[in-house]
Parts: C-alpha cells; sequence; structure tokens
C-alpha cells in the first residue's frame, strides 16, 4: 500500500521505515528510479546506522546514473565509500563494487582515466586481499578495465602487464571469451609501442578466437580495422587494404563506419593520394557519432595536411580537433590552458599544431604564427610534466621523454626564428626550460626520491623494503628486454609480467605509505623539483655552462656564464656528421686508415678544430675559466677536453703540440643542470680520502690488466687512508660488502663491457668467487646503495650505452648516478692501460693534495701530455675519462711525510721511467687497449 505524510507521521519509526524501504525497494527494483530515489533520501535522513546510510546512497548513486546525472552519481558513491571508510579498511569486499563503478563512470562518462584508474587500481587491491571472495569473471574485468585504462593514458607497459594478467586467467579459465578480449587489448598495446609484427599476431589470435555470426560482426570489424592500422605503420599497404575488405564484407550491407573510413583516408595518404584521402576523411566525418570520434578524425586530416605542406588546411582542423575534444572532456569547447586533466591526445595535437604554425610562419614570415607557437610550447612544457607524473612505470616514463624529445626540437626551432624579436633574457630562460626539461628526468625523479626520504627519515625498514623491490622491479625489467631480442614463450612473458605488476603495485603503496606517514613528504618534493636559469647561474657563477640539444636537424646550444648568454644552433648537415664521426673514430680507435698516419693526424686536426668553431661559441672561447658540458645525443661520447682552439701550423705528426682546449680549460659534464646541483649539494664536509679500490681480476674470460697492478700502487703511494682488492680477492661478493664500509672513494679497475642492444646488461667484471657470478651489471647498480663521495670506473666503455631520447645514455656510469653518488669519472673508450695507470698516478697526488676532482683530473690529463712524446700524446691515451659531477668536490690534504720518504719515491719513479722508456719502441706509441 501507498501511505500518506499524515499516515506516516503516525506510524512509530521503525514501522515508517520498513515500510518507506519496502516500497522504495519496489520502485527501484521496477526501475522507476525518480520515485525511489526521493524515498531512498527520504530513509537515508531517517536512519542512524552508517552501514544504512552507505547502502542507500550506494542504491541512491545506481539510481542517478540511470537517470543520466552521472555527476550526482559520483558525489553519492564517494560519499557511501567515505562513510564505510570509517568503519572498514580500505580493500573490503563491501566496496570494490564501489570501486569499480567509480571507475566505470569516470573513465566512460567524465573522461577522467586518472582517477578511473586509481579507482580500477583500488577494486584491484580488494580482489588481492580477498581472492577467495571474487570470481574469477570480477578478476578478469578489473584485469582487463586496468589494461585498456593503463592504455589510455599512454603507459602501455603497465597496460601490457594487466593484459597478460588476464590472459593468464583466461587460460586458467579455460575461457575463450575472455581469451579474445585479452588479445585485444594485447594487441592494442603493442601497436601503440609500434611492436606492429605483435600486434598484428595478437590480432589474428583474438579473429581466430571469434565465430564469425550477426552477434560478432561489430567486433570482428574492429579487428580488422586495427590489423589495417598495424599494417600501415608497417608499410605493408596490400595486406592493410585486405584487412580492410574484410572489415567492409562484415559489414553485410550497413553503412561503412566511421572508423574504415578514417583508415582508408590513411592508406590514400601512404599511397600518395591526397585527394582520394580527403575524399575518404569526409566520409569518416559525416559517419561519426561524437566528439571524441570527430576530434581524432579531425586530428588525423590536419596531419595529411600537415605532411603534404597545407599548412593552413591542417591548421584548422588541429584546432576543431582540439575544440572538440575539450568539449567532450568538460562539456564545451575551452582552451587547452583551461584542461588540467593530462590528456595525451590533446599533447600530441597541440605539438602538431604548435609545429605547423612553426612551419607556415617559416614560408610566409607573418610573426604572428611564431609566438602562437610559443605560447603552445610554453603550455605544452607544463603539460608534458604533468603527463609525466601519471605514469607508473619507468619504461612508459622513458618512452613519453622520447616522444616529448622530437617535440621540444620545434619548440627550440620556433625560438631560434623568434629570438631576435624577443629580449636575450627571455630567450635564455625559454631555451633553458625546453633543453633542461629534455634531460634525465627519470634520473632527477630517482635522486630526488632518495633526498626526500632522507629529508623525512623514512624508516630503515621501508627504505629496505623500496630498495628490494626496485632490485626486483629492474631484474625483471632486464629480462624482458632480453625478450625483446631473442624469442620467449608465452608463459615465461605472462609469469614476469605478473611479477612485475605486482612488483609496480608494492611500490605504489610504499608510496602511499610514505605519504600517510610522513607529512612533509610533499615539502621534501617541491625541493627536487626542475631549476630554474636564474638559479643555477647564482651557483655557479664561476662557471661557464654550455647545454647541449641533439635534435634530427640542428644541435641547438645554450651558453651561460654569470649575466651572459648565447643561444644558437649548428646544422647537422653531411659535413658535420661527417666530421663528428671522423674525430670520434680517431679518438676511439687510434687508427682510421691504416698505415696512414699522416692522413690520420690531418684528419683529426681537421675534425678537431672544426667541431670547436661549430660547438663552442665564440663569446665563450676564453681561457682560465671552469666549463660544464651538459651533452645530448652524439655528444655525449665527445671528450671536449681534446678539441683543437686552433689549427697546427706544421704538417708533423706531432700530437704533443696541438693546442688542445683543456689548456684553457677545466672542463666537466653533467647529465643534466638540475642533477649537478643536487650533487653540488650533496657534497659533505670534506674528509681526507678513504679509497676502496679493485684491481688485477682473475679471469679467464679477458686478458691480463698488467696496468692495473701500477695503478693501485699509485694509489697506495699517494693516499695512505687505502683498501685493495686484488687478483682472486677482487670478487663480486667482497664489493658487496666493502662498499658499505666507512669510504668515500671507490675505484674500480677493472674490465666492463657496454651492452648497446640490452643496456642493463652492460657489465663489470670481477674476480670470480665461489657462490657469486662475477659480472656487476647495470640493472643491479640502480638500487645498490653505494654512498660514495667520488666513484672512479677505470675500466673500458663505463661511459657507453644505448641512448635513449629524452634521457640521456643508459651507461654503467648513469647506474652509479641513479644509487646517487655525487662525482664520478667515467671511460667514454677501451681504455690504454698503461697510460691509464699513469694517469690516475697524477691524479690520486693532486687529490691527496687538496686539489678539487675536476682541476686533479685536468693536472694529470695535462702531465700526461708533458711526459708523452709525440706520438703517445695522441688523445685516444688520456681524454678517454671525463668527469661528470661536482668538480669542486675536495679532500683533505694527506699528512705530510717525510723528506726521506718523497726522496725515495722520486728515485724509484725516475728508475721505473727509465726502463719503462728503454723497453718502449714505437709501435708502443700505440697502447694496448684496456678490454
Amino acid at each position: 500500500m501507498t501511505l500518506n505524510a499524515f499516515e506516516l507521521t503516525a506510524w512509530q519509526p521503525t514501522q515508517k521505515h520498513f515500510l518507506l524501504k519496502e516500497q522504495a525497494d519496489s520502485l527501484y527494483k521496477a526501475q522507476q528510479w525518480a520515485e525511489a530515489l526521493a524515498l531512498f533520501h527520504q530513509l537515508k535522513n531517517l536512519s542512524s546506522s552508517d552501514s544504512d546510510r552507505a547502502s542507500l546512497l550506494s542504491k541512491i548513486a545506481r539510481s542517478y546514473f540511470n537517470l543520466s546525472r552521472i555527476d550526482d552519481a559520483i558525489e553519492a558513491y564517494e560519499e557511501s565509500l567515505h562513510i564505510r571508510s570509517q568503519y572498514l579498511p580500505a580493500t573490503d569486499t563491501l566496496l570494490a563494487p564501489t570501486y569499480a563503478m567509480l571507475g566505470y563512470l569516470y573513465r566512460y562518462y567524465k573522461y577522467d582515466d586518472r582517477k578511473a584508474l586509481l579507482n580500477y587500481r583500488q577494486q584491484a587491491h580488494c580482489i588481492e586481499d580477498h581472492p577467495e571472495s571474487f570470481d574469477a569473471q570480477t578478476s578478469f574485468y578489473n584485469a582487463y578495465n586496468l589494461a585498456t585504462t593503463y592504455r589510455l593514458i599512454e603507459d602501455h607497459e603497465m597496460g601490457l602487464n594487466y593484459a597478460y594478467k588476464a590472459l593468464q586467467i583466461a587460460h586458467n579459465e579455460n575461457n575463450d571469451g575472455f581469451r579474445s578480449l585479452s588479445y585485444s587489448v594485447m594487441a592494442n598495446l603493442y601497436n601503440a609501442l609500434n611492436q606492429n609484427e605483435k600486434a598484428i599476431a595478437a590480432y589474428q589470435a583474438k579473429i581466430e578466437l571469434t565465430p564469425a555470426s550477426s552477434k560478432t560482426a561489430t567486433e570482428l570489424v574492429t579487428d580488422y580495422n586495427n590489423m589495417a592500422t598495424a599494417y600501415l605503420d608497417l608499410n605493408r599497404t596490400t595486406e592493410a587494404e585486405h584487412a580492410l575488405q574484410q572489415a567492409i564484407d562484415l559489414q553485410q550491407g550497413k553503412p561503412i563506419s566511421a572508423r574504415i573510413w578514417l583508415i582508408y583516408g590513411n592508406l590514400r595518404v601512404k599511397q600518395n593520394r591526397p585527394t582520394a584521402a580527403n575524399r575518404l576523411y569526409n566520409n569518416a566525418l559525416n559517419n561519426s557519432n561524437s566528439n571524441r570520434e570527430k576530434a581524432v578524425i579531425h586530428a588525423q586530416i590536419g596531419r595529411a595536411y600537415e605532411d603534404h605542406n597545407h599548412l593552413h588546411q591542417a591548421i584548422s582542423h588541429y584546432n576543431l580537433a582540439i575544440e572538440l575534444e575539450t568539449k567532450e572532456m568538460l562539456g564545451e569547447a575551452v582552451s587547452l590552458s583551461e584542461v588540467s586533466t593530462p590528456n595525451p591526445f590533446l599533447f600530441r595535437v597541440q605539438s602538431h599544431l604548435a609545429r605547423s604554425k612553426v612551419t607556415l610562419f617559416k614560408t610566409s614570415s607573418e610573426y604572428h604564427w611564431l609566438k602562437e607557437a610559443l605560447d603552445s610550447y610554453d603550455r605544452l612544457l607544463d603539460f608534458a610534466g604533468r603527463q609525466r607524473e601519471q605514469f607508473v612505470t619507468e619504461q612508459a616514463k622513458l618512452a613519453f621523454q622520447g616522444y616529448a624529445h622530437n617535440h621540444y626540437e620545434s619548440a627550440l626551432e620556433a625560438l631560434f626564428l623568434s629570438k631576435d624579436s624577443l629580449p636575450a633574457e627571455e630567450v635564455w630562460n625559454k631555451a633553458w626550460a625546453y633543453m633542461e626539461d629534455s634531460k634525465a628526468q627519470d634520473l632527477l625523479e630517482s635522486i630526488g626520491r632518495a633526498k626526500n626520504y632522507a629529508f623525512i627519515a623514512v624508516s630503515d625498514s621501508i627504505l629496505q623494503a623500496e630498495s628490494d623491490l626496485r632490485d626486483k622491479l629492474v631484474r625483471l625489467t632486464a629480462s624482458l628486454q632480453a625478450c625483446e631480442v631473442s624469442a620467449c614463450p608465452d608463459s615465461l612473458i605472462i609469469n614476469r609480467r605478473r611479477q612485475l605488476l605486482q612488483i609496480n603495485e608494492d611500490l605504489e603503496q610504499i608510496r602511499l605509505l610514505v605519504e600517510e606517514q610522513y607529512p612533509t613528504y610533499h615539502q621534501a618534493l617541491a625541493g627536487s623539483k626542475a631549476i630554474s636559469l636564474d638559479d643555477y647561474a647564482k651557483q655557479m657563477e664561476n662557471n661557464q655552462t654550455i647545454m647541449y640539444f641533439m635534435g634530427q636537424h640542428y644541435v641547438y646550444y645554450l651558453a651561460i656564464a654569470g649575466n651572459r648568454g648565447a643561444f644558437g644552433r649548428q646544422p647537422i648537415d653531411h659535413q658535420f656528421t661527417q666530421e663528428l664521426n671522423n674525430f670520434q673514430n680517431l679518438v676511439h680507435h687510434r687508427l682510421l686508415f691504416a698505415n696512414r698516419e699522416s692522413v690520420d693526424f690531418r684528419t683529426f686536426t681537421n675534425s678537431a678544430y672544426a667541431l670547436y668553431t661549430k660547438l663552442i661559441p665564440s663569446g665563450f672561447k676564453g681561457s682560465s675559466q671552469q666549463l660544464t658540458i651538459i651533452p645530448d645525443g652524439a655528444l655525449n661520447q665527445l671528450p671536449f677536453e681534446a678539441l683543437l682552439t686552433r689549427l697546427p701550423s706544421h704538417k708533423t705528426i706531432n700530437y704533443k703540440s696541438l693546442d688542445y682546449l683543456i689548456h684553457q680549460k677545466e672542463i666537466a659534464y653533467a647529465f643534466s643542470a638540475a642533477q649537478l646541483l643536487s650533487q653540488i649539494r650533496a657534497q659533505t664536509t670534506t674528509k681526507p680520502a678513504k679509497v676502496i679500490a679493485f684491481g688485477e681480476p682473475a679471469s679467464q674470460e679477458f686478458s691480463s690488466l698488467k696496468g692495473s697492478t701500477t695503478e693501485l700502487q699509485y694509489i697506495k703511494e699517494s693516499v695512505k687512508n687505502s683498501r685493495f682488492y686484488r687478483g682472486p680477492a677482487a670478487t663480486k661478493a667482497e664489493w658487496l660488502q666493502s662498499v658499505k664500509s666507512d669510504h668515500n672513494i671507490l675505484h674500480l679497475a677493472l674490465h666492463a663491457s657496454a651492452d648497446t642492444l640490452t643496456p642493463l646488461y652492460s657489465s663489470i667484471y670481477f674476480s670470480q668467487g665461489e657462490n657469486t657470478n662475477n659480472r656487476l651489471q647495470l640493472y643491479e647498480l640502480y638500487e645498490s646503495g653505494i654512498r660514495s663521495q667520488l666513484v672512479i670506473l677505470s675500466a673500458c666503455e663505463t661511459g657507453r650505452g644505448k641512448w635513449q631520447k629524452g634521457e640521456g645514455v643508459l651507461s654503467l656510469s648513469k647506474g652509479f648516478s641513479y644509487a646517487n653518488n655525487p662525482n664520478l669519472i667515467m671511460s667514454l673508450w677501451k681504455v690504454a692501460d698503461r697510460a691509464t695507470a699513469e694517469l690516475f698516478k697524477q691524479f690520486y697526488r693532486e687529490i691527496a693534495a687538496g686539489q678539487p676532482v675536476g682541476n686533479s683530473l685536468r693536472q694529470a690529463k695535462l702531465q700526461y701530455l708533458n711526459r708523452a712524446d709525440e706520438l703517445s700524446a695522441h688523445p685516444a691515451n688520456w681524454a678517454g675519462f671525463i668527469q661528470l659531477g661536482n668538480a669542486r668536490q675536495t679532500f683533505e690534504p694527506a699528512p705530510q711525510q717525510s723528506r726521506a720518504y718523497w726522496l725515495l719515491a722520486l728515485a724509484l719513479t725516475t728508475i721505473g721511467m727509465v726502463v719503462l722508456k728503454k723497453a718502449r719502441t714505437k709501435k708502443d706509441n700505440i697502447l694496448e687497449p684496456r678490454l
């Protein structure tokens, strides 16, 4: 029965509550949402139980949803969660359906993929904590939703982890429907990662699992469309067209979808048929049903116009894409500056729009296009930072940095073209922001995290737990990288991705725990953000700094010294590329032309001088100043101290008489400006040097390092407080123990190798121990906890590795930087054994005398040049070691030794040099490299 208000007030509260609930539930089941909603609100106001109010709010939210009142539905669901959180654990099974529904609403109605992700992950935590309470279907769809949502925010590696988790559930349940969905999202993720062959294989597996019928026609059409896109990315146009025809056949006379028209348009663009492409794109627009779909089509049309240099049309379509996407997100079209939620699609479209405006300026000379482009790039810089913050995996962050790197080149081009129309300080600040944001962000974040934890005194147990997890993470990442090189079975990949998934989730829980238990975490975090040019200039007032950005067409440079600056660029043309290659080949390999030393000498001097004139701005070629180089791209392998400040006046082969840049400047290097300042600020109170050194490794894999014996002896002569591990004692196990002891310099005179294909497997080789292998690999360094003030990698190729756009060279030296060591000396090529020993002999003498690290290395190189003859003075023998980080670091001078001690040391050194000189032949001038 239905009661009126008077009758209700006459009833006792319990009876009134019971009848209202019965009536509301009846209306709810009958899908009379508005009527049920009104009664549920009355019941909520009458209820005194938190549990009852939370349950009622869930029904209120569901009613709002069915009435298409999405904002009200979200508010009710979140209020329900808030109430239940007062008396239930965050992962209680009762909360899982609410998390799932909020994830769905945020993703499909509010287009807030980040909030959707957070709720889906909370649902995943409920499932993980109470697996017995959830069926396979719930677990599967949670993994599937997470995979697809990670794809939307372009964290594709994390998406793949969940896709493989979904596939594992499908295999366990022997459910072809689940398998089909898993292969579908997996294929889309591989497509986004440009692993198109794997994408096509996954699409084919999915199609084979889907029987052709009227019920599955739409699904199969989508699969064939996606497969066609993958074929197009591989330029396999015939197979792409075949896949599209399969999709059309499945339409069975129905109107062709917008997606098919769009891909057909892309195909015609690939076939260089722009007129046909435009007709097909218009068909796609006419058949599209949503603002988001229209936005994607307009962006694709804009890209086609941009590729064919029809820039006005391209700009028009890009603007329409932005307008439609923002309207879809916020309900109305707004400018990009008003969009606070990271959106990868908008980032891509806006960057293409800005690039089109730059190109249009170059053809029209209308400055307003350039100004608009610069405004866009300024917004994109902020946008990129927010986009980067949402990624979970290191792979996703690196991939995004590589993508953003390409657009920073366009930003720098726009800035260069407008530099005569802007104040010099504004140009320098913008160039600084673009270049600095393109460098070593992952490294900076790693170091910033360590500093933050130290600032807020995070407990040892949390630090150890995170360190163990990150160690496992890099090991698994390395093994998956190896699977990219050699095929691994699906079962192995599924297992490894499942482990990766769990580790990333555990790391996220640690981060949340730190934020909860340490309220000052965000205060510390604020100190690890990128620094301004003004802050850097104040810290480095007596230093010259040149920062480089190596793009596809130009090398851009920004030189700073106090209040002076210079911003410019050098074309990467055939001549520059040849000069760079010649110089690097000659200093790395000593000989370019067999038995043609005079040709080599002339080639070297011409290249070294040409690079000096092109890479060092004219106003920064003065003497008696420190110079910091922040390189990029191929310049990471360039020893600037070996450049020539003028050509020789003679043609005689004499490397000793050349005017190297090292004669004028003390040169140090850095991965990024922010990291350099972090290293300088990390400098502790100077103490006498305490060295731990490893050398003379006992190994059957490599030749004997005769020079390392001398090298360690020289350290012993100069630094009294030293510990040495030689021969069979120089094991990895000893290293793992010794680096935890009291020391401030770590010296490794060992063999090393750079794996440029799988960088995380680059290795330093110790003596073979009983219970451990003898290889220390790059991935082991990331969380090794080494805390040396100076690490010297007196092994070959410790600075070589794979160049990752936006992050730099993934080398052994970078591994020590990830471990937060403020100062490094590393090698760029296979080092001459005896020359290395002599170099570090003088280096440690300078260190023991209290000289800064940067000047000590410079003086060691100059002393080597003074002692060398005209051939052994070749830069291959002394320029291979460079210093990264705080060049100002000093150690307290060693106590003065007695006069008799120094006289004896001098006598022994003189005798040794005489013996060495007699033994040396002309062939010895090309010294044997340390492998």
